[in-house]
C-alpha cells in the first residue's frame, strides 16, 4: 500500500488507510512509511510539528538540566502520555519483543536501585534511567512512522546544539556563558566542565571527549541521512549544516576510538544501503573531505582558544552542502545510469580513499613552535632499553626532560625522570620495567625539530602535518596498547567480571562498580564505571537484567535487519550503522551511564520499533483480535503502573530527604520517631537513617524502640558495606560491649575497600583509640586476637599476586607488630593492656604534636 519511491527520496509517503467497517472485516493496519516531503506540504500537520518540536525540547532539557526535577517531570509526562484510545492502539501494534524487552528489563532495572546495599549511588543511576525510560514511553505511545523524519531532524538539532556550546567552552565563552547561567537556573551548573575543556581535545559538556565523540557520531548519522533523502534545497541545506557541525566536532574530540567505530559504522552502512549505495559512498567522501577541511584549522583554533572556530564549524556545513550539491549529486546521477562506470568508479574512490588515508599517515614532517616557552612530547619507540643517546637536528640547544613509566606509573600518573638538561647531553638508562618512555623538549616560537633518532638508529616521527593537531598529539605521545586508557580498560573488564561472578543471577545492583570494585581490583584504583556497558549491565542486574536488556537492543536491530532485507529500507540502514556505533562504542566506554548519552541512546533504539514493530499476537480471527487488544491493554497498564510506582517511590524518596533536610527537634522519641519514617519513606537510600536510628537507640535501651533498632542492625550487617559496618562496631556493639560481633562486623565491613590503604588504617585507627580503651584489661587477650585477626587478613590479601601491595601507615604498623610481640610472649590481661595502652598513648601524643 505504499507510493512508489523515488531514488531521492526513497521514504515513502504513507497511504491512506481505509477504516474498517465493522469488527468482523477489521483486519491489522499496515504502519504507515515514515513522511518527508518538502517544506511542510503534505499530511505532516502543525500538530505533528509541534509534537516533534516539543520532544526536542524535552530531549534537550533531559540531556542539560541534570537533575532529579527533570527526571520526575519526564515521568508524570511519560504517565500522561499513555492516556487515551491512541495510545491503547499504539501498544496493541507494538507489542513486539523490543517492547516486552525494555518494559521487563525497567522492572529489574529499579528492582535492582531497591536491593542495591549501595543507596545513594543506585538512586543516582535509577533517577538517569527513569528520564531515558520516559522519553521511550513518550515515543510509544504519542508518535507514529510519519514523526520520525522530524524526529531525526530533532536529535541531530540537539547534538549540535551541544556540539556548539562544547566547542565554545574551548574557546570564547559567549555561547556558554548564557547556557550555563540558564542551566544554573533551573539547577545544573557546568563550570565544572570548563577544566576539561582548556585543552586540544573538546571535552563537552559531560566533560568526556570519547563519551561526546559517540554523540556526535551518531547525531552526524542521523543529519547525513536527512541530507541524502531531502528534495528541499533548503531541507539539505539544513541538513549539511547539522552535518558539518557534528562531523568536526566529532573530530576535535580526538577520540580514537570514537573514530574507529565510526568508521566501522560507515562501512555496514554501506554494506546494508541497497537503494542507492554509490550515493551514500559519495556522501561518506563528501563528509570526510570536510571533516579534514575544516578540521585541521579547527584544531589549532581550539588550541589557541580562538572563538572564531564555531563560526568554523557552521562553515564546514556550507562546505559539504556545496561538495554534495556541485559534485555528489550530479555525480550520482551520472553513476546511476552506467553501472559499469559506476563500478569503476567506486573502485576507484575506494582506491583514492586507502591512498588517502595511507598518505595521511605516512606524510609526516618537522615541528615548529608557535609560541614561547611551550614544549612538545614524544613516545620513545617501543622496545628502547638499556643505555640511550638521543640526537637530532634541532634549532639551539633546548632543554630536554627523558622520564619513563611502569605499568602501575602510567595508571597513577607518576612518572621517573632519566634525564634533565640541554639537549646535546642527552644520554640516560631505561630501567628495567619502563613500559613508556617520554621526550618531552622545549623551544620558543619559530624554533624547528627537523629530526630526531634513538641511538643513531630509531627515528622518532615529529608531526602529521596532515591531520587535525589533537589527533597528530595524541598519535606522536601516546601508544594505543601500551596506554593508561587500554590499561586501565583491560583491569575494568576485569574486574567487572569479578563483580558480576559473585551475583551472576541478579547482579550487585545498581552502583555496583562504584562500591565493589575495590573488592575485587589488584591495584587501587577509582573508577564510578565499567568502560562496557555490557560488563556494567552484568555486574548491576546480573544475567536476568542482561537477557532482557539484549532483548530491548538487539530486538531494536532485528526489526532494522529485517526491513533492509525485505524491504531495501535506506533509513533502516542508516539506523542499524547508529546502532553499531553505539553499542560497539559502549563495549570500550561508559556511555551509557551517562545521562545526557542515555536519553539520546534510548530515543533511537525507540525509532525502529516505530518504523517496523508489528504485533507478536497478530492474527485474522476475532480470537486473536480479542486477545491482541487484551495484550495491549496489559502492556499500556504494565508500563503505567512502572511509572506510577517507581516515579512515587522516587518522589516519595525526595520527599523524605527534603523534611529530613528541615527536620529539628530536642526530643529524642521524636527523632527516632521521625527516623523511622525516613527508613519507610525512602526505600532507596535508608542506611543512613537507619545508621542514626540505631546509634540513638541504643543509648536509650528502651523496648518500645528495640524491636526495630535490632530489624535494622540486621539488615545493616546483610548490607556488607565497610559504611554500614564500621558504623555498627562503633555506634552499636561498641557501646554493648559485644567483643566478638565488634571485630566480625569490622572485618566483614574491611572487604568491601580491601585495596585502599584508607580502610585499614581507620579500623586500626579505632581499634587502637577507641576499642582498646572500653576493653581494659580483663579483655586484652580478646583485643589482640581481633587485631592479629585483621592483620593477617591483610597479610593474606598481599599474598593474592596482586599488582601493589596494601601498607599500614607507620603508627599502625607499629601498633600491629607490638600485638604479634605481646601475642608471641604470651603476655595477657594487665600486662598486655598496659604495654600497648603506652604505645597508643604515645602515639596518639606524638599526633597531636604534629597537628599543633
Amino acid at each position: 500500500m505504499s507510493a512508489k519511491k523515488s531514488r531521492r527520496d526513497n521514504i515513502s509517503v504513507p497511504a491512506a488507510q481505509p477504516s474498517a467497517p465493522a469488527e468482523h472485516t477489521e483486519k491489522t493496519p499496515v504502519p504507515a512509511a515514515p513522511w518527508q516531503g518538502c517544506c511542510g506540504e503534505g499530511v505532516f500537520s502543525r500538530k505533528d510539528t509541534l509534537m516533534v518540536v516539543l520532544y526536542s525540547v524535552l530531549l534537550l532539557l533531559s540531556m542539560t538540566v541534570q537533575t532529579g526535577t527533570v527526571s520526575m517531570i519526564l515521568c508524570v509526562l511519560a504517565l500522561l502520555s499513555l492516556l487515551g484510545k491512541k495510545p491503547l492502539s499504539r501498544f496493541e501494534q507494538r507489542l513486539s519483543v523490543p517492547v516486552l524487552g525494555l518494559l521487563a528489563f525497567a522492572i529489574v532495572y529499579g528492582a535492582s536501585a531497591i536491593y542495591s546495599p549501595f543507596g545513594a549511588n543506585a538512586q543516582s543511576e535509577f533517577y538517569k534511567f527513569i528520564a531515558a525510560f520516559s522519553l521511550a514511553v513518550i515515543l510509544l505511545a504519542r508518535f507514529d512512522r510519519k514523526h520520525v523524519p522530524g524526529l531525526l531532524w530533532g536529535g541531530a538539532s540537539v547534538s549540535t546544539v551541544i556540539a556548539l556550546i562544547s566547542l565554545d567552552m574551548s574557546c570564547g565563552q559567549g555561547l556558554f556563558g548564557p547556557f550555563n547561567a540558564l542551566m544554573n537556573a533551573l539547577g545544573t551548573d557546568y563550570t565544572g566542565a570548563l577544566q576539561e575543556s582548556v585543552a586540544a581535545r573538546v571535552g563537552g559538556l559531560y566533560s568526556d571527549a570519547n563519551v561526546t565523540a559517540c554523540l556526535f557520531s551518531l547525531a552526524l548519522f542521523m543529519a547525513l541521512y536527512l541530507l541524502k533523502n531531502s528534495t528541499c534545497i533548503w531541507r539539505r541545506l539544513a541538513a549539511s549544516l547539522l552535518a558539518g557541525v557534528n562531523a568536526v566536532s566529532l573530530l576535535l574530540t580526538g577520540s580514537r576510538g570514537a573514530l574507529l567505530c565510526f568508521a566501522v559504522a560507515c562501512l555496514v552502512w554501506l554494506l546494508l544501503e541497497r537503494a542507492d549505495r554509490v550515493g551514500l559512498l559519495l556522501l561518506l567522501l563528501e563528509t570526510a573531505v570536510t571533516m579534514l577541511a575544516a578540521g585541521i584549522p579547527a584544531s589549532s583554533m581550539v588550541s589557541s582558544a580562538d572563538e572564531t572556530v564555531v563560526l568554523l564549524c557552521l562553515f564546514s556545513g556550507l562546505i559539504l552542502f556545496a561538495l554534495d550539491a556541485v559534485a555528489g549529486r550530479r555525480l550520482d546521477s551520472v553513476l546511476s545510469t552506467h553501472k559499469k562506470a559506476a563500478l569503476v568508479s567506486v573502485g576507484a574512490l575506494c582506491a583514492v580513499l586507502v591512498v588517502g588515508c595511507a598518505a595521511v599517515f605516512l606524510h609526516t614532517g618537522p615541528y615548529t613552535f608557535k609560541t614561547d616557552d611551550s614544549y612538545v612530547t614524544y613516545l620513545l619507540p617501543e622496545g628502547t632499553t638499556g643505555e640511550v643517546t638521543i640526537t637530532g637536528d634541532l634549532d639551539a640547544d633546548p632543554r630536554t626532560e627523558i622520564y619513563s613509566q611502569s605499568k602501575l606509573d602510567g595508571i597513577y600518573g607518576n612518572i621517573t625522570y632519566l634525564y634533565e638538561g640541554p639537549f646535546s647531553k642527552c644520554t640516560f638508562t631505561v630501567p628495567e620495567d619502563a613500559v613508556n618512555v617520554y621526550v618531552t623538549i622545549g623551544g620558543q616560537a619559530g624554533e624547528t625539530i627537523r629530526s630526531l633518532s634513538v641511538n643513531g638508529g630509531d627515528s622518532i616521527t615529529l608531526s602529521y602535518p596532515w591531520l587535525p593537531e589533537v589527533i597528530s598529539t595524541r598519535l606522536l605521545r601516546d601508544s594505543l596498547l601500551r596506554s593508561k586508557s587500554f590499561t586501565l580498560r583491560a583491569e575494568y573488564d576485569k574486574d567487572a567480571w569479578k563483580i558480576f561472578s559473585t551475583a551472576p543471577l541478579l547482579g550487585r545492583g545498581l552502583g555496583s562498580t562504584e562500591n565493589v570494585t575495590r573488592s575485587v581490583q589488584s591495584f587501587q584504583y577509582e573508577s564510578r564505571y565499567t568502560h562496557n556497558h555490557l560488563l556494567q549491565t552484568m555486574a548491576d542486574t546480573g544475567l536476568v537484567g542482561t537477557v532482557f536488556a539484549l532483548a530491548f537492543v538487539l530486538g531494536a536491530a532485528w526489526l532494522c535487519l529485517c526491513a533492509v532485507r525485505k524491504e531495501k529500507d535506506s533509513l533502516a540502514a542508516a539506523l542499524l550503522a547508529a546502532w553499531v556505533m553505539m553499542n560497539l562504542h559502549s563495549l570500550m566506554e561508559i556511555n551509557f551511564s551517562v545521562r545526557g548519552f542515555k536519553c539520546f541512546a534510548y530515543g533511537l533504539l525507540a525509532l525502529p520499533i516505530l518504523l517496523y514493530a508489528k504485533p507478536l499476537a497478530a492474527g485474522g480471527t476475532v480470537k486473536a483480535r480479542k486477545q491482541t487488544r487484551t495484550a495491549g491493554v496489559v502492556l499500556l497498564a504494565s508500563f503505567a503502573v512502572y511509572l506510577a510506582v517507581f516515579g512515587g517511590l522516587l518522589e516519595s524518596a525526595r520527599m523524605t530527604d527534603r523534611k529530613a533536610e528541615r527536620f529539628e527537634t530536642s526530643d529524642v522519641y521524636e527523632y527516632l520517631d521521625f527516623l523511622r519514617g525516613c527508613v519507610r519513606g525512602d526505600v532507596f537510600d535508608h542506611d543512613s537513617y537507619q545508621r542514626n536510628y540505631v546509634a540513638t537507640a541504643v543509648q536509650m535501651d528502651d523496648w518500645k524502640y528495640n524491636g526495630d533498632m535490632l530489624k535494622y542492625v540486621k539488615q545493616l550487617r546483610a548490607s556488607g558495606t565497610y559504611e554500614n559496618d564500621s558504623a555498627l562496631a562503633r555506634y552499636y556493639y561498641l557501646p554493648r560491649q559485644e567483643w566478638s560481633e565488634l571485630f566480625d562486623c569490622s572485618l566483614k565491613g574491611i572487604y568491601q575497600v580491601r585495596s585502599s590503604p584508607d580502610g585499614w588504617n581507620l579500623q586500626m585507627d579505632f581499634y587502637r583509640e577507641e576499642v582498646l580503651p572500653a576493653m581494659g584489661a580483663d579483655n586484652a587477650d580478646v583485643f589482640v586476637d581481633g587485631v592479629l585477626e585483621l592483620g593477617d587478613a591483610l597479610d593474606a590479601m598481599n599474598a593474592e599476586g596482586r599488582l601493589e601491595t596494601v601498607e599500614l601507615n607507620e603508627t599502625n604498623q607499629s601498633f600491629l607488630t607490638l600485638c604479634r610481640s605481646v601475642k608471641e610472649q604470651e603476655l595477657s590481661g594487665q600486662d598486655a593492656y598496659t604495654v600497648l595502652s603506652l604505645l597508643a598513648r604515645s602515639e596518639e601524643g606524638e599526633a597531636e604534636e604534629a597537628a599543633q
